[in-house]
């Protein structure tokens, strides 16, 4: 199946198979993009490589974070906004519910940049999102069996 454009449905088949590692090239059409949750403010220390780990404002404490890392303290300028879309795929086969954490090349900007966006005219944005849904694209995703209520589901990342 490497290298070869396959349907959603033999990805769900390589992911209860323990094929979860490999990644795959799909044909599919977002039909769905969740816009709660779309961006989260991440770690990114200056001139110390790229942690991106998620960011909580301390309390109390306005521009002042922690990360996961163990970081305390951090200004607002040595974190930024990434994406972590979740959106509905759907081909020929089935749909799958997917997380999309580099998705610069789907909206055509970066995440701050829909950010703003969003904040200055929602009409806009939602244009923006909408114009995406539909429109069939050639996707490389990946899968994993994740336990979640007692509970195995198949987790698609792209």
């Amino acid at each position: 199946l490497a290298g070869e454009v396959v349907t959603l449905s033999q990805v769900q088949d390589a992911v209860i198979q323990g094929r979860a590692e490999s990644r795959f090239i799909v044909a599919a059409s977002p039909t769905r993009i969740n816009q709660d949750n779309l961006f989260y403010r991440a770690h990114n220390p200056a001139g110390e490589g790229k942690c991106r780990k998620k960011v909580q404002e301390e309390a109390g404490q306005e521009n002042s974070f922690t990360c996961r890392c163990g970081s305390r303290g951090i200004p607002a300028q040595e974190t930024l906004l990434r994406y972590m879309v979740r959106l509905c795929l759907a081909d020929c086969s089935t749909y799958e519910w997917a997380i999309m954490f580099d998705a610069e090349t789907l909206f055509g900007c970066t995440a701050q940049q829909l950010h703003e966006l969003r904040q200055e005219s929602e009409e806009e944005f939602q244009k923006k999102v909408e114009q995406l849904l539909f429109v069939e694209q050639l996707w490389t995703v990946g899968g994993k069996m994740e336990a979640y209520q007692g509970e195995n589901l198949s987790l698609i990342h792209i």
